[in-house]
């Protein structure tokens, strides 16, 4: 299926799966890769120092790559400080962890952050991320009430990675399908990626490539209809 996007992102949509971890540390580089990891979005109780200090090495083991860099910021304006900024120009992929969305949007986004994650996107580099790391690359963000999705005062605006989108995750697990036709009703622009647990989606080229035993399954606001259930 041909998607009309030209990035290099890698889509999982909950997992701690080898297969998901390889398959980024592979697109990232491999043996040269130098993976920038981004816990923000993790409560703050799992953000200690003595935490931080081993994800380097876990995040090693999990990618299976030789370097990987924490890049955390406790505050909206630590976010715009050289220190957290200037890893991205010489990084060869970002990896946004999971947890809360509203904690990184919160404090990178509408930013100098931003700014220069788009400008690492546009020459190139490979991004990443699962759960909430994956629902900021959208355009759109909708609200969430007891794991449903609403339309509601809650909706963010997201890094727009992916323009016109909006991405979901553990899609089928959580039964999002009935969730999604209200939200792109009002939201004809949209499209929907919907993606399952132990499932990530890599977009490149234009294309989508889906790696797990799950599913992605898209929705097209113009249509209200899923155009595509790929596995």
């Amino acid at each position: 299926m041909i998607l009309l996007f030209a990035a290099v992102l890698f889509l999982d949509g909950v997992s701690n799966s080898p297969e998901i971890g390889a398959a980024f540390g592979k697109l990232s580089g491999g043996p040269s890769a130098r993976i920038l990891l981004i816990p923000t979005a993790l409560p703050e109780s799992a953000l200690n120092d003595l935490n931080l200090k081993a994800m380097p090495q876990t995040g090693q083991k999990y990618f299976d790559v030789p370097t990987v860099e924490i890049v955390h910021a406790r505050t909206r304006e630590q976010a715009a400080t050289d220190a957290f900024v200037e890893p991205l120009n010489t990084a060869i992929a970002i990896f946004f962890m999971g947890g809360d969305h509203n904690r990184i949007l919160d404090r990178c986004a509408g930013n100098r952050f931003e700014r220069a994650l788009k400008a690492f996107h546009q020459r190139g580099g490979t991004i990443g991320g699962s759960s909430a790391g994956v629902m900021v690359l959208g355009s759109y963000q909708a609200g969430r009430q007891n794991n449903a999705i609403t339309d509601s005062p809650a909706n963010r605006t997201g890094f727009a990675l992916l323009p016109d989108t909006m991405i979901d995750v553990h899609f089928t697990e959580r039964r999002r399908h009935s969730h999604i036709p209200p939200v792109l009703k009002k939201h004809r622009e949209l499209r929907l990626i919907g993606i399952d647990e132990r499932t990530a989606a890599i977009i490149r080229d234009g294309n989508i490539e889906v790696i797990g035993p799950g599913a992605v399954t898209i929705f097209e606001g113009k249509s209200m209809q899923v155009l595509r259930a790929l596995k």
